[in-house]
């Protein structure tokens, strides 16, 4: 079989091989594992453990002898047993490697060498071309978001060693439903069919007969030739590497062909969770020659002169020479950047971080690096609100924000320079599940109520605002679905009370707030919105100043049940904070019936009212009952 598989191919069988004989049987791998291992070249595989037919001793040891040819030769029944045990294990492990073998050759397409598309061939969605020296591999995959409504498909190059698609065909085309196949046809035309859709990746000038093929580098370069009569490459005529996408491999370029127009640069993607598009982008500045960082077509970062390598804004990273040592080469016809490396590849990341060698530079976020050409805040927001989301929590907001016009393709980045300039803006997210799009917040439309069952978003602030919310707590009541709001206020004791602060709007008087008061001495008595709701009088609860117009008798009932349920006597019968604001803000939500508040007393409202005593002085108020 010399020259027909690669060494790591026969390893990998070998191991493969012996994983399927090892002694335990809950140690050897299923077939479907098998049929994966042996169809995914980069799928890990575990050491194998010791084999089902090693021999690793005996207790007893008999001679035998026998003669051949007047000589006498003594071998014990141990070496026997083992030499013929070893010879069986042996040839096991050999005929399943073999078994393998003609079944990996006879599952292959026929139709494809390992890193070449033939002519008239196609690559399926169940088909690979892995480079020589399997660091690379293009293949059609999909995106796993169950938010999506049909299935997306790509055809991307991944490196094998990071499992990372450092090249994507169709990253702002996708092909729906149908992944379709990647084939040349007998022009030489490279493109992608699928039954809905057509993609051409490069087309011929005119349609005349000739000889191509399409090969996949070691370099990560998929790369289409034109043949000569005899088989000998004759010229390039498309290769990937001309067409980056967010990610810099050795040998691609960072410019423009004069010539033809064509630019070579980065763009980031709009997500972690998606491949579209995004705002950042890293290329070559024409006017400068320096490499900049775009942030939808502005200039925020510019790397400065080249010199021995390396950018000069760039000197105090680990990202110069010892990991990227950068080339400039101009001419005629073209001018651009290329590097040589042998720890990785370069790639800008969905929040316009230049990644290299696993460190990170942006000029969004605390390690700002030189060159950095950001606008400033306004005079509303604090300095720290420039750089990064000072504090960011997980959970939801009471209400729905402004949602930008999906159209505008934002990332969270975007979401954020939205809400930076807006200086009513209190917070932000991205508004889809893609974690894309923009919602902001303006001040005090709304509230933030925090998730620890992993139920909401990550909500953004800004630090001006964090500031802002410790010098004034709020807390809202069951009454917030009548926009009652109560602030939190602590007396010398250190006693925590609630604070009532009317407007200068406001119409209430001193009868109001006179009657406002007795109604919360009467709620101190823990019986009380128990045993009016169990006696179906839950009503009287109301102040007789509510009329039905103003105070639907449904809505109070609902509150009045909701917060019953906040105060039953097991906390894990009490909702959670998401519960509540589903229930307040959902009537058709069905509410579970409340069990017995957690201040539950026996005590009737009459021996409560013997120790009672009241003051007023046109200020305060304050009764006792027992509680």
């Amino acid at each position: 079989m010399n020259g027909s598989y690669s060494c790591t191919q026969v390893l990998r069988h070998i191991h493969i091989g012996l994983l399927c004989t090892q002694a335990q049987a809950r140690d050897r791998p299923t077939m479907l594992e098998v049929v994966s291992f042996l169809s995914n070249e980069i799928a890990y595989l575990p050491p194998p453990k010791q084999p089902g037919f090693c021999v690793i001793g005996v207790r007893e040891e008999q001679h035998n002898s026998y003669s051949i040819n007047d000589s006498t030769n003594s071998l014990t029944s141990v070496q026997l047993s083992t030499k013929m045990i070893f010879t069986f294990s042996k040839r096991v492990v050999l005929c399943f490697i073999t078994t393998f073998t003609c079944f990996v050759r006879l599952t292959k397409p026929s139709n494809l060498r390992e890193d070449t598309l033939l002519q008239g061939h196609h690559l399926a969605a169940t088909n690979r071309l892995i480079s020589p020296s399997a660091l690379y591999t293009l293949r059609f995959f999909q995106l796993d978001d169950v938010s999506e409504v049909s299935t997306k498909f790509y055809l991307g190059i991944s490196a094998n060693k990071y499992y990372y698609y450092v090249w994507l065909a169709n990253r702002d085309n996708p092909i729906h439903d149908d992944p379709g196949v990647l084939t040349i046809d007998e022009y030489g035309n490279l493109k992608i069919v699928s039954s809905t859709t057509t993609m051409v990746l490069y087309s011929v000038e005119a349609e005349r007969n000739r000889s191509v093929r399409a090969t996949l580098l070691d370099t990560g370069n998929f790369v289409l030739h034109e043949l000569n009569s005899d088989g000998s490459v004759k010229r390039v005529l498309w290769q990937s590497f001309d067409h980056p996408t967010d990610t810099m491999l050795p040998g691609m370029k960072l410019g423009y062909d004069k010539l033809s127009g064509h630019k070579w640069s980065l763009t980031a993607r709009r997500s972690y969770k998606t491949l579209w598009s995004g705002s950042f982008s890293l290329s070559l500045d024409p006017k400068t020659n320096q490499l900049v960082s775009r942030w939808r077509g502005a200039i925020i970062w510019s790397s400065g002169e080249l010199r021995n390598g390396s950018f000069s804004n760039l000197k105090s990273s680990s990202l110069n020479k010892e990991n990227l040592n950068f080339t400039f080469f101009s001419n005629e016809s073209v001018t651009y950047f290329e590097f040589a490396s042998v720890s990785g590849y370069l790639v800008m990341d969905p929040l316009g971080r230049i990644n290299a060698s696993g460190v990170s530079y942006t000029c969004v976020g605390s390690e700002i690096v030189p060159g950095c050409t950001m606008p400033q805040p306004p005079k509303c927001r604090e300095d720290g609100d420039l750089y990064l989301p000072s504090w960011n929590t997980f959970g939801a907001m009471s209400r729905k924000g402004y949602i930008f016009d999906e159209r505008e393709n934002m990332t969270i980045s975007d979401c954020w320079m939205k809400c930076l300039k807006n200086c009513s803006c209190e917070a932000y997210t991205f508004a889809y599940k893609d974690a894309t799009g923009c919602e902001i917040w303006s001040r005090d439309t709304s509230y933030f109520v925090e998730s620890n069952s992993g139920v909401g978003r990550p909500i953004f602030f800004f630090l001006s605002e964090t500031k802002a919310k410790r010098k004034k707590r709020r807390i809202w009541i069951a009454g917030a679905a009548v926009g009652v709001l109560l602030l939190i206020g602590k007396l010398a004791n250190g006693r925590e009370i609630a604070i009532k602060r009317l407007s200068k709007s406001s119409g209430q008087g001193l009868e109001e707030f006179r009657n406002e008061a007795m109604l919360i001495v009467k709620l101190q008595h823990t019986n009380l919105a128990w045993q009016l709701w169990n006696e179906g009088e839950a009503l009287k609860l109301v102040d007789s100043m509510l009329n039905g117009s103003s105070c639907p008798q449904i809505q109070v009932i609902r509150c009045i049940h909701v917060g019953l349920l906040c105060t039953q006597d097991q906390a894990k019968d009490r909702p959670t904070m998401l519960e509540v604001i589903s229930f307040l803000s959902n009537e058709n939500t069905q509410l579970p019936p409340p069990k017995q508040p957690a201040l539950y007393t026996i005590k009737s409202v009459k021996e409560a009212e013997q120790n009672k005593s009241c003051s007023i002085n046109e200020t305060t108020m304050s009764m006792t009952s027992g509680r």
